[in-house]
């Protein structure tokens, strides 16, 4: 986790908050957290992270984090049907694939 912070420090980005899935491989997930800030919240399980993170991030206006702009739309525009003032990506010519709402 300092390492992602260290790295976008370093690009002058803000850290977002994050989902952090702990285990061996992903049959044998051991813990999960939402990260935010510098502080860990332990949560039942990654698709509980996500669903958390997802609404922390839009409670507070933040930005999806650069690394994982693209998953966040996806997830904001397949899983949660939602459309927003702030979205970005009909600007992008690399999201052909989430335009299909807009003209």
């Amino acid at each position: 986790m300092k390492d992602r912070v260290d790295k976008l420090y370093s690009w002058k980005l803000k850290v977002q908050p994050y989902v952090v899935v702990c285990g061996s491989s992903v049959d044998e997930i051991e813990a999960s957290y939402v990260v935010v800030d510098k502080t860990s919240y332990l949560v039942s399980n990654p698709q509980r992270g996500l669903d958390i993170c997802f609404k922390i991030i839009h409670a507070v206006h933040a930005e999806y984090s650069p690394e994982s702009f693209r998953l966040w739309m996806l997830v904001q525009k397949e899983l949660y049907n939602l459309d927003t003032p702030f979205d970005t990506y009909r600007k992008d010519p690399h999201f052909p694939q989430l335009q299909r709402k807009f003209k």
